[in-house]
């Protein structure tokens, strides 16, 4: 399942259990995007961070849009805030950075989660 799979990659990601592998994480994200929207926005950090290669904003803001049109987590509209306020794979908009701010601030609190796994 998805969910499964999202866990799993969690695991590969984290290094724990198994050895840390960030190529095996993203590749088990993919597979799980389809059904969990934390896979989306994983695969977000995976490509901000560079984590299988050289950081690609372009993909990790594709990655956190398209978290954030399907299902307005707190956590996928923050980090288009983040890559706004930081001019990443976008020009640097502080006022799209507190509009981010505002939607998240809005959202119910049932849609404000934390981050898993959580990243830096």
């Amino acid at each position: 399942s998805g969910a499964c799979m999202n866990d799993l990659g969690r695991l590969y990601y984290m290094g724990d259990l198994v050895e840390q592998d960030y190529t095996k994480a993203a590749e088990l994200y993919e597979m799980a995007a389809t059904q969990v929207l934390q896979s989306i926005i994983n695969l977000g950090y995976i490509y901000e961070y560079g984590r299988t290669g050289k950081p690609d904003h372009t993909k990790a803001y594709q990655w956190y849009s398209l978290a954030a049109a399907l299902a307005p987590s707190s956590e996928a509209v923050y980090k288009l805030g983040d890559m706004f306020s930081r001019g990443r794979a976008v020009p640097q908009d502080k006022s799209k950075r507190t509009a981010c701010t505002n939607a998240v601030l809005s959202l119910p609190a049932t849609m404000q989660s934390s981050p898993s796994p959580p990243f830096a």
